[in-house]
């Protein structure tokens, strides 16, 4: 009787502070593992959209450009020869940062669009209706917020020169992303530690 009543009185006791803490501690890594896990697929998700709207927009600016002997014109609402890639709709505002239609912030008051602090692109229906004829449709190119130096990025930039006959695309993609800038050789990426800020700058040349 004795034994059996000191086995139950052993169970009763349940666990001791070590064994709660251990547990807490395995649930937090597993949590910290988890967290760590869904950031990068959220990030992986991010670079493959723009990998796929910079491919799909890639292929409507060449059937323009061999048809017309150009690229579309880029000439943004602030006078600036860059635009977004995109609809209007695609990027409200939001206070303190972007105006409606902006994919692209710079912190410096300084700076262009009026010295507002809002970098010189801007989405421009008139480009978006232009390639129109060689694109059914064309995707939401809103990316997630990613800071390159004093910049902020929301979408991809699109630039022509040398009287419209060459264009580029840029954007910015979270973390150091440099292999998943894409697509082909178009495309470089850099790696920015700016004030401990990582993203990674991608480009696609068109000649």
């Amino acid at each position: 009787m004795n034994r059996t009543a000191s086995f139950y009185n052993k169970g009763s006791n349940g666990f001791t502070i070590v064994e709660l803490l251990i547990v807490i501690v395995v649930i937090a890594i597993l949590a910290s593992i988890t967290i760590v896990a869904f950031s990068g697929v959220q990030k992986r998700a991010n670079a493959t959209k723009a990998s796929s709207a910079v491919n799909a927009y890639a292929k409507i600016l060449k059937m323009y450009k061999q048809e017309k002997g150009v690229y579309p014109g880029a000439l943004g609402v602030y006078g600036y020869n860059d635009i977004c890639l995109g609809n209007i709709s695609d990027f409200p505002a939001v206070a303190g940062t972007y105006n409606g239609g902006d994919c692209l912030y710079n912190a410096n008051p300084n700076s262009a669009g009026g010295g507002d602090g809002h970098y010189r692109v801007a989405a421009w229906q008139t480009f978006m209706d232009a390639i129109k004829p060689y694109a059914s449709s064309v995707s939401n190119s809103k990316l997630s917020d990613a800071q390159y130096a004093i910049e902020t990025w929301r979408g991809i930039r699109y630039y022509t020169w040398n009287n419209n006959k060459e264009a580029a695309m840029d954007w910015i993609l979270v973390g150091d992303q440099r292999s998943l800038c894409g697509p082909g050789s178009g495309s470089i990426g850099s790696y920015d530690a700016f004030n401990n800020i990582e993203s990674t700058f991608c480009h696609y040349y068109l000649p």
